[in-house]
C-alpha cells in the first residue's frame, strides 16, 4: 500500500472529503489531495507530519512502517482513560513510556481477565447467566484495586459459599 493509499484510507475512515482535508492542510482546493492520493505529488517530511496530525494518525502509519493507524502518543480517542491511574503508571514504567506497548499489554490483560472469569463462571455450573453482572462488577473492582488472581479466587469462593447458604 502506497502513501497515497494510506492517506485515502485514513481520510475515508474519518469521513473526510478531499476538500475538508485540503482545508486542514492549508491547500486552496482538493486537487492537491487528489494528486497526493494518486501518487502524482510527493510530500516532504513536514507535510507528512502535518498530514498525520490532520488524519489523527502517525507518520509511521502513513509511510507504511506500521499497519496500526492509531496515534498512541496523542491518544485522540482518549483510550488510556480506561486504565486506572496506578496501573497506567506501572505500565509506563514497565514499558519505558512506549504507549503502543502499554496499550497492547493492557488489551492482553483485559482478554486474559475475561478468559479467567469465563473459567470461574463455568465452575458455578449453570448459574452463569444469573452471575454475569456480579462477575463484571467483581472484575472491574479487582482491576481497580489491583487484586491478583489468588485474591479474586478467594472472593469467588466466599461468594459461592454465601450463594449456596442463601439458596
Amino acid at each position: 500500500m502506497t502513501l497515497g493509499d494510506r492517506i485515502r484510507r485514513r481520510r475515508k475512515e474519518l469521513h473526510l472529503s478531499q476538500t475538508e482535508l485540503a482545508e486542514k492542510m492549508g491547500y486552496s482546493d482538493r486537487s492537491t489531495i487528489a494528486k497526493i492520493e494518486r501518487g502524482t505529488n510527493d510530500l516532504n517530511q513536514s507535510k507528512i507530519q502535518l498530514m498525520a496530525v490532520c488524519l489523527k494518525t502517525t507518520p509511521e502509519y502513513l509511510m507504511g512502517w506500521t499497519n496500526d493507524p492509531y496515534d498512541y502518543d496523542a491518544d485522540p480517542d482518549n483510550r488510556f482513560s480506561a486504565i486506572p491511574a496506578p496501573q497506567l503508571e506501572a505500565l509506563k514504567k514497565e514499558n519505558n513510556n512506549n504507549m503502543r506497548l502499554i496499550w497492547q499489554e493492557w488489551e492482553f490483560h483485559q482478554k486474559w481477565l475475561k478468559w479467567q472469569l469465563s473459567i470461574k463462571k463455568d465452575n458455578f455450573g449453570g448459574e452463569v447467566s444469573q452471575l454475569n453482572q456480579t462477575y463484571l462488577r467483581l472484575a472491574k473492582g479487582a482491576q481497580e484495586l489491583g487484586l491478583d488472581d489468588d485474591d479474586v479466587d478467594h472472593i469467588l469462593a466466599i461468594y459461592k459459599k454465601n450463594k449456596k447458604k442463601n439458596s
